[in-house]
């Protein structure tokens, strides 16, 4: 004797293959809702919606001490600020920039000026003649970075790159 059920839907015994194919279906959607969650957080850190400042915090300030500066201090300072959004955009942390006018007599504090209402930098001008350190110690105690790189702009013959994060006790 032969027996037939029909049924419109099939059934499960929860040792058989088929309990199998459901906790598999069951695992494909709980990966698919993570990856789909992971592409929304991921998409919404890219836009800035999750960041809770405005402005990253610096790890790095870059110092720029000029005197008479202005045969190239126009071109230096355009390539300073391509280079921080640069740096901002591979690292998320926007390189803080110091720019201090050690006395300058040529038009270099003008262009300063002019350069600092564009892109925003800090612009320290110095009064009277200081000794040879007085505007590196002025930039150091301005510094919020972490790794301070120091670049001494005097006179039109070039420039001279230091590192001083290691060298702050010394040279204050």
């Amino acid at each position: 004797m032969v027996i037939v059920t029909l049924s419109s839907s099939p059934t499960y015994t929860a040792g058989g293959r088929g309990g199998f194919f459901v906790f598999l279906n069951l695992l494909l959607a709980a990966c698919y809702l993570l990856v789909v969650w992971g592409l929304i957080r991921f998409s919404c850190e890219i836009a800035g919606f999750l960041e809770k400042g405005a402005i990253p915090k610096t790890g790095t300030s870059l110092l720029f001490v000029v005197r008479n500066q202005a045969c190239f201090i126009e071109t230096v300072i355009r390539k300073v600020v391509a280079f921080a959004s640069l740096i901002s955009q591979a690292s998320r942390e926007l390189p803080e920039v110091i720019i201090i006018d050690d006395h300058s007599t040529d038009e270099t504090p003008e262009i300063l000026e002019r350069l600092q209402k564009k892109y925003g930098f800090c612009l320290i001008r110095m009064e009277g003649h200081e000794p040879e350190k007085k505007p590196l110690e002025v930039g150091l105690q301005s510094c919020g970075g972490k790794q301070v790189y120091c670049f001494f702009l005097r006179g039109c013959g070039g420039i001279s790159p230091v590192l001083a994060a290691g060298r702050r006790r010394t040279w204050l």
